[in-house]
């Protein structure tokens, strides 16, 4: 895949989702206050560390268990990096708000994923690990001190595109090229692309890169889309987005807005946090430190209440 390298590895794909508390019949509101530093995870080590979910080498993750507020579930965290680039060491510095969740009784699972290579691993393979990950922790959580009574699925840029196809594709009747994912109880999208099919020409890019020859294909660029597979009987998602970010333009937001009222999918499933206000990297493609932390540990205790 010649041109991958086209793409500045400072570029990620970030996802920021965010929660509508109530069924209502306007866009969700955008929350930005009482934020988490980035750097809140930059120390500590994992419980377990470079526990393998799979057979490939990038099929790695590292657990953080909870240290306060019991066992209640897990949050697998994604990593962003056009979806070429990156690693879990990296996300985990990034995504403060996600891993200050063990303090609320969460495990974090911190995983790699296989790389798009000039010529390998285009779409789907990193939708399948991430499901792979998700159905280990069911399979195998509790010799980890994994709760997977509640289980959601998060990523920052191309993690949270990933984070957002697993959620919608486990049951979405127009699933193609993506198949079926693993069942998650939520998910979360800082700054991640929602459509493939109308983006700006970085996210345009990055999409066609990872798709390789089927970038041409029709309905491939549709199934690699979250905007595709909503439906009523989704999980709830929490987007975040920055209103400077000129790598994922915040439009896709809104495309994914446009989306769920297509599906006939109410609005209390999806909440949207736009980052307008704080430190110019919060606003730009670093959606996770201008993310209202408080409303995000509400909308987790809600999915953990099944109050969707």
């Amino acid at each position: 895949m010649r041109g991958a390298s086209g793409l500045s590895k400072h570029v990620f794909i970030a996802t920021f989702v965010a929660l509508v508390l109530s069924a209502c019949s306007v866009p969700p509101p955008q929350s930005n206050s009482e934020r988490m530093p980035l750097t809140w995870a930059r120390t500590g080590e994992p419980t377990y560390p470079a526990v393998a979910y799979g057979q490939d080498p990038r099929n790695v993750a590292d657990i953080y268990s909870p240290t306060a507020g019991g066992n209640r579930g897990v949050i697998v965290l994604v990593h962003g990096g056009g979806f070429y680039s990156g690693g879990r060491s990296e996300v985990r510095e990034l995504s403060g708000v996600i891993m200050a969740q063990v303090e609320r009784g969460f495990s974090v699972v911190n995983i790699d994923y296989r790389l798009l290579t000039e010529t390998s691993n285009n779409f789907p393979n990193a939708v399948d690990d991430v499901s792979m990950a998700v159905n280990w922790v069911r399979e195998n959580g509790p010799a980890y001190n994994l709760n997977p009574a509640t289980l959601i699925v998060a990523g920052h840029s191309a993690g949270g595109t990933l984070a957002a196809l697993v959620a919608l594709g486990w049951n979405s009747p127009t699933s193609g090229a993506l198949g079926r994912t693993a069942k998650v109880d939520g998910y979360i999208s800082f700054a991640g692309i929602m459509n493939f099919e109308n983006a700006a020409p970085i996210s345009t890019a990055a999409g066609e890169l990872w798709l390789g020859a089927n970038a041409k294909v029709p309905g491939w660029k549709g199934a690699a889309s979250p905007t595709t597979h909503l439906d009523p009987a989704d999980p709830p998602g929490y987007l975040a987005h920055g209103d400077m970010d000129n790598v994922i333009e915040m439009g896709q937001v809104d495309q994914m807005i446009s989306a769920l009222v297509r599906s006939g999918t109410n609005y209390s499933k999806l909440f949207v946090d736009r980052v307008t206000t704080g430190e110019d990297a919060c606003r730009w493609h670093l959606p996770q430190c201008g993310v209202n932390a408080t409303q995000l540990n509400k909308w987790i205790d809600l999915v953990v209440d099944r109050r969707f």
